[in-house]
């Protein structure tokens, strides 16, 4: 009885309007830290993303770690980004990376595999703005090219 008499003094005193909706995590936080506090470590972890409800991507990481209210780091990852030919993806790993919420930018300064149709990129780290879907692989950097889809794509 003691303890629920606590527990409901302490939710009475939470700060009001600390969300601006119910559910709803203020711009720039994890969405999950209504169930996940700040360091948990959760296992296994796939995060589809979907636009007008088709698949856009799907990242799977061996375990995710809540660093603070703004970031996440996350270990062993396969990353595929669905473009207009669901088939054939692109797909980036790497051993570990951090996503920073705010920024919206995944970031590591490990080894990093890029495989695309196109192309293949290896390099020693990347820097991807998720929302305007543009990133770098910082030097040094293996590069090659495909020139069978660029082939195909010319006799169409």
């Amino acid at each position: 009885m003691r303890c629920a008499l606590i527990l409901c003094a302490c939710l009475a005193a939470a700060p009001v309007g600390a969300q601006s909706k119910v559910g709803v995590p203020p711009e720039g936080e994890f969405p999950g830290l209504q169930v996940l506090p700040v360091g948990t470590v959760v296992r296994n972890v796939t995060m589809p993303r979907y636009k007008d409800h088709k698949l856009t991507s799907l990242m799977k990481a061996g375990s995710l770690k809540v660093d603070s209210r703004s970031r996440v780091s996350m270990h062993v990852i396969d990353a595929r980004l669905i473009g207009e030919e669901p088939e054939r993806p692109t797909r980036i790993t790497t051993p570990a990376a951090q996503y920073c919420f705010q920024r919206r930018v995944v970031m590591t300064d490990r080894p990093v595999l890029v495989q695309d149709p196109r192309f293949r990129v290896e390099g020693k780290g990347i820097v991807f703005s998720m929302e305007r879907k543009v990133g770098y692989v910082p030097g040094p950097v293996r590069t090659v090219i495909s020139t069978e889809t660029l082939n195909l794509q010319r006799k169409k």
